[in-house]
């Protein structure tokens, strides 16, 4: 199974960018507190998969998108809430809130 937001770093950045959004790479990286290499190469990831866009100084999520990669994300589980096949993702814990703030922005 693999799903872009099962690595911490980009959940991580995306519930950043839902809560606060549009921001710079360095706004990202203070905030997380992790090197601005590192949240450039999650940065470059997501924007492949759709999920954030970048301006001509910031990124920016796309909710739609967040939430098809969710629901893919949910699908992967059996009825029991147990990940089929042999990965065991960390909990994402998106608020529906930010996603419905952020798609009216």
């Amino acid at each position: 199974m693999s799903n872009i937001l099962m690595n911490r770093t980009r959940s991580q950045i995306i519930r950043f960018l839902l809560k606060n959004g549009p921001s710079t790479c360095g706004q990202i990286g203070i905030e997380l507190q992790a090197s601005p290499s590192s949240i450039r190469r999650q940065l470059n990831a997501l924007r492949e998969s759709g999920l954030v866009r970048r301006t001509s100084t910031q990124f920016v999520a796309s909710p739609e998108q967040v939430q098809r990669q969710l629901d893919a994300l949910a699908a992967s589980f059996d009825g029991g809430g147990h990940a089929v096949g042999s990965c065991k993702p960390h909990e994402l814990r998106l608020d529906p809130d930010d996603l419905r703030a952020t798609a009216q922005r």
